[in-house]
């Protein structure tokens, strides 16, 4: 059993009260959904994911993107967000520039927090603000610079409102002891996925810009993760954010009023919210995998078809497009269309009919006649 006591750390501040930093944990309720987070990753991480990882890889980075972004009021949606990341505009307006921040700054994440020798440190913090902030206007903000309040423009977040530190000398020493203290409690042999959420917690609490706390608070809990060789689901972890945005938002507040009435267990709910949102999103992760690999399988098996002569080119092609547009066409809509109308400018009804006879096995039809490939 972790001794709390030992690793509490406390923060002496010129203009802010103490800093304290604390496990405040109870270990019974913490200890089964650790359990079963670690468990649910040890079976995705044996998943067969080497011949889509990059897929995978490519949805996930554009969810997580799409999702923290949302968090934070992003108004594109997420196919636009898709797009985006797909094809990057000339000339991006704040919102396509914020959505290609997060990109650079997730890539920055990946390739250096998954280093053997990678550090948490103000360093790094503030390289991943400066990615994110760049080139979006702020009255206030600077990339990479933590804000320094003037008396009369005082930062507060919360409801109630809560004022974190203002001078640029306190936030620099939390901050600094916030890295620290990472390093003391994975030297104590406390897991990543205690670590990782406590310091987003105290992070977001320390609020050191002027802008982008949200999203850089999330990328900091994905690199500690990443570094203990846990791939795709930090990032995917925001989806499950903003599906629970209230409570998310809320639990910021709750666990800060907890520590004001000097609870002992005051990071609990925070921290099991954190593991139950990361058991959620490992089970649709594996999920997803298990779908992309029928589609691989199917795909495979569409091609064998085709050089068998099993399929002749248009069954083939159908099929593909099926496979590609799965649900949006319906037999109707599928004949009507110009692709199909090309396919069949020459052949016959005879021909044609045979052609959807021997595609049978290869399509279901639902309720709505949508087609869909059998996989």
């Amino acid at each position: 059993m972790i001794d709390q006591e030992t690793l509490q750390h406390s923060v002496a501040c010129e203009r802010f009260s103490p800093f304290k930093l604390r496990l405040a944990l109870d270990w019974q309720t913490v200890e089964l959904p650790l359990r079963l987070v670690e468990d649910a990753w040890q079976r995705f991480a044996s998943s067969p994911i080497a011949a889509i990882a990059s897929s995978l890889e490519k949805e996930v980075i554009a969810s997580g993107i799409y999702s923290t972004h949302t968090i934070e009021g992003g108004e594109l949606s997420e196919e636009e967000t898709e797009n985006t990341l797909a094809q990057p505009p000339r000339s991006p307006d704040d919102n396509r520039r914020a959505v290609l921040n997060l990109k650079t700054a997730y890539e920055h994440a990946q390739a250096h927090s998954s280093a053997a020798d990678w550090r948490l440190s103000p360093a790094y913090i503030q390289d991943i603000h400066r990615q994110i902030t760049a080139d979006i206007p702020h009255p206030y903000n600077t990339p990479g610079q933590y804000r320094n309040n003037s008396k009369d423009n005082v930062t507060q977040v919360g409801n109630p409102p809560y004022k974190p530190p203002q001078y640029h000398g306190d936030i620099s020493r939390c901050i600094a002891a916030l890295c620290e203290w990472q390093e003391t409690l994975q030297a104590a042999g406390v897991p990543a996925l205690i670590r990782a959420p406590l310091v987003h917690y105290y992070y977001e609490i320390i609020h050191p810009f002027w802008d982008g706390n949200g999203r850089v608070g999330r990328v900091l809990e994905a690199s500690i993760l990443l570094h203990e060789g846990m791939n795709y689901a930090p990032f995917a972890q925001a989806r499950y954010y903003l599906r629970h945005i209230d409570r998310y938002f809320s639990l910021f507040n709750h666990t800060r009023l907890a520590h004001k009435r000097k609870e002992a267990d005051a990071n609990t709910a925070f921290v099991v919210f954190f593991l139950q949102g990361m058991r959620d999103t490992i089970h649709q992760l594996h999920d997803r995998i298990n779908e992309m690999t029928k589609v691989l399988l199917y795909s495979y098996r569409l091609n064998e078809a085709k050089q068998d002569k099993r399929l002749n080119a248009r069954q083939y092609a159908i099929a593909r497009l099926v496979l590609e547009q799965s649900g949006q066409y319906t037999r109707k809509t599928l004949t009507e269309s110009p692709h199909y109308q090309a396919l069949y400018k020459t052949v016959s009804e005879r021909s044609e009919r045979r052609d959807w006879l021997g595609l049978a096995d290869w399509l279901d039809i639902d309720a709505d006649k949508r087609l869909y490939p059998r996989l």
